[in-house]
């Protein structure tokens, strides 16, 4: 067998370029100070963000490209949400604390926005996200629950008088507060509602932020004064359409403001400002009237510092970017169960760890994740499996999985002759009882057995492996088999991935996002193919 591996090769750069603090006298979204300061104060953040940000751009021209010559039809995502109330005592409806009313009425607007809903106040000149949000349903421990969680944070020092800080020098500790109601930001994206932020006294100046998904678990989610959530209820005059809460959702899923760059012109709108091509290049400006770069300013779209009246529009380019920041960086929120009800009774198969792409035996062991989606601790279920639409076999499991929690199950070997497969596993029977939600069952998955050889692809990553991927593809250029990105500072660490072909030829490239290489100004990187 001859395995023609045709490598592409990067040159190497002496320098990388971070982010500055940009100096503004007045901002109402803290998003860009967090993010700026984490870019430059916190490796493991910017490593993170480097290596999302690739995966991000890779995924939209995925996503773009398929849609070249028509229209795409696309999947209407819900995203289970869990509101924190961050109240100081007050009974529920008063000041801080507000009421379930002005909650839904944030969410109803979020949906208008994103929905782009004819009659709302977020019908206007943009697209559809096809994007929603829900309170949550069920909590983290398979309860009902309404989405809203209520907690008297007064305890945490300086709250009550100055609200929580983003790290400008007043206010409470921003994990210590949330560390008092944090829900798993795999399964809801979590928002909270406080009294002030820098101590502002729930006035001008921030309004709310959030955080990229390469933010830290204690952290993630967006935070939004009690003032400027929602459209009825406890408002002030300048922040009732709920804009302040669309704006960071927008930044949740990877969104920059459009003055990003704080220019009127881009060399490449795919690298520079926003990083998306249908907004225009802009500065920041305030004015809805008076448009800046000679009138060219979006004046209307979400996620500039136009008035809140003035905003009604997400663009294609934002579209693109916020669904493919979903179905990557934050794709666990798709498996959630969050909106749905819990029942008693409910497992699943999640995941099918083995058999998956191509294997060069006829005979494998299958693994399985299995998940308690219901309430009720699991001590048993029925397994079945099969290949492709023959004789269900059953594994009977015994154990004990808590609500929310999954294990993952090694069923008996399993045989199959070479060529295309299809892999099912499903549950039955929890308990000995009936499953509730039978649609979350089972999953099957595709592969092949070929008749080829086992190759090993070995990887010695420098300082940004977070930066490198790689991939073989065959004579008509499909993908077969990829890896990467690794972790970043991870230097001196050989990642190995073992790979099996068919007897044919191939094409092995190696990719580096940032365009420097893998060697040698950041660490000896290297590869091997054998």
């Amino acid at each position: 067998m001859i395995i023609l591996l045709c490598v592409g090769s990067v040159d190497a750069q002496d320098t990388k370029h971070f982010f500055k603090i940009s100096e503004q006298s007045s901002i109402s979204c803290g998003s860009d100070i967090i993010h700026q300061r984490l870019m430059m104060d916190d490796a493991d953040y910017r490593t993170r963000f480097e290596g999302q940000s690739a995966t991000l751009r890779n995924e939209i021209e995925k996503s773009t490209s398929a849609s070249i010559g028509g229209q795409k039809s696309m999947t209407v995502y819900t995203i289970p949400v869990v509101v924190h109330i961050m109240h100081t005592g007050e009974a529920e409806g008063v000041g801080t604390n507000i009421s379930d009313a002005q909650i839904q009425s944030a969410i109803d607007a979020l949906n208008e926005d994103f929905r782009r809903m004819p009659g709302t106040n977020g019908f206007g000149s943009g697209v559809d996200v096809e994007m929603e949000f829900c309170l949550a349903s069920r909590d983290p421990q398979g309860n009902p629950t309404n989405g809203i969680n209520r907690v008297d944070a007064s305890v945490v020092t300086n709250y009550a008088t100055e609200g929580m800080s983003i790290g400008q020098g007043s206010g409470a500790s921003e994990t210590a507060v949330k560390a008092l109601s944090i829900w798993d930001r795999d399964d809801y994206y979590n928002i909270w509602i406080v009294n002030e932020i820098e101590d502002n006294d729930g006035g001008a100046g921030i309004q709310g932020f959030a955080y990229f998904p390469s933010s830290s678990a204690s952290k993630d989610g967006a935070v939004i004064l009690y003032n400027a959530f929602g459209t009825v209820g406890n408002l002030k005059t300048y922040t009732n359409l709920n804009r302040t809460a669309t704006h960071e959702i927008g930044h949740a899923f990877f969104l920059y403001h459009t003055f990003q760059g704080n220019s009127c012109s881009e060399t490449d709108c795919s690298l520079q400002g926003d990083q998306v091509c249908d907004t225009p290049p802009t500065v920041s400006s305030t004015s809805c009237n008076t448009p800046a770069c000679s009138g060219s300013q979006q004046v209307e779209n979400y996620m500039d510092y136009t008035g809140e009246d003035c905003m009604n529009m997400f663009t294609q380019g934002q579209k693109d970017r916020m669904r493919s920041a979903l179905v990557t960086m934050r794709s666990s929120l798709l498996l959630s169960l969050g909106c749905t009800p819990p029942n008693a009774l409910d497992a699943g198969i999640v995941s099918i760890h083995n058999p998956d792409g191509f294997s060069c035996s006829g005979s494998f062991v299958p693994e399985v994740e299995l998940k308690n989606f219901g309430s009720t601790t699991i001590t048993s279920v029925d397994i079945r499996y099969r290949v492709d639409a023959g004789s269900l076999q059953t594994y009977s499991y015994s154990g004990s999985i808590q609500a929310g929690a999954s294990e993952t199950v090694t069923l008996p070997m399993v045989t199959a002759s070479s060529g295309a497969h299809t892999f099912e596993a499903f549950t039955e029977s929890p308990n000995g009882g009936n499953d509730g939600y039978q649609s979350n069952d089972g999953i099957t998955q595709a592969f092949e057995i070929v008749d080829g050889s086992t190759i090993t692809v070995s990887i010695d990553v420098d300082n940004y492996g977070n930066e490198t991927t790689w991939d073989i593809q065959d004579a008509s250029g499909n993908v077969v088999a990829s890896g990467g990105p690794y972790p970043g500072n991870a230097y001196g660490t050989t990642f190995s991935t073992d790979v099996c072909l068919s007897n044919d030829c191939f094409d092995f490239t190696i990719y580096d996002s940032y365009g420097d290489g893998i060697c040698c100004g950041y660490g000896f990187g290297s590869y091997e193919v054998t």
